[in-house]
């Protein structure tokens, strides 16, 4: 079941995923990384609640193991998944838990999506220079690292604040880049469609219909 709930996965084929992880997570648990795959499979299945409680599980795994980076990268993965859920208190709460988990740790991918959900938070308060430092400092940051779903998230951010600001020329150029690599399957699956998302609502608000 654990193998073929991986592979599955690997395929986004996200039912099968399912089946077979909650199979194996009956049988004798999984391990964080493997309630990581789970909690995507219950998420892209319409099991938002399930998934929740697969990461939290996985946090709690990865904080008794001293995992730093993939605790504060998973309690960023909930921040994100409450918030969709219009839970905005606790999503809050895991946003704190990373910034607490992070303090004083060396550059990371996961400095680098805190940084941009502290540029979300700005900018949801109309805060536009400041969420743009934030911003800056994912771009900087996903610029060192190998994860194509961090720079596509920076650079998409970034350029709508750009937009935001009223400087569109500048803000519509990571968009058009980032709307390649999603076209192109370069990016995860959240990732492509959260492209796809705010490309076309950046159109609409921008009146550009064509």
């Amino acid at each position: 079941d654990l193998e073929t709930g991986r592979e599955a996965a690997a395929r986004r084929a996200w039912t099968n995923a399912y089946d077979a992880l909650s199979a194996s997570d009956a049988v004798e648990g999984l391990e964080p990384m493997d309630l990581e795959l789970l909690a995507k499979s219950a998420w892209w299945t319409g099991r938002p609640a399930e998934s929740i409680d697969a990461r939290e599980r996985a946090y709690a795994l990865y904080i008794e193991r001293g995992d730093v980076q993939r605790a504060a990268f998973t309690a960023l993965t909930l921040r994100r998944e409450l918030i969709t859920k219009g839970e905005g208190s606790l999503a809050g709460g895991w946003l704190k838990r990373a910034e607490k988990l992070l303090e004083g740790e060396p550059e990371s991918i996961a400095q680098g999506y805190l940084a941009i959900a502290n540029g979300g938070v700005a900018w949801r308060r109309g805060e536009l220079d400041y969420a743009l430092s934030h911003l800056e400092r994912a771009v900087d940051i996903s610029l060192r690292f190998e994860d194509a779903d961090l720079r596509a998230f920076a650079a998409m951010y970034r350029g709508m604040i750009l937009i935001d600001r009223g400087q569109v020329e500048d803000g519509w150029a990571p968009l058009e880049d980032v709307s390649a690599a999603a076209v192109g399957g370069e990016l995860g699956a959240y990732t492509t469609g959260v492209g796809f998302c705010n490309v076309i609502s950046t159109c609409r608000a921008l009146a550009d219909y064509r």
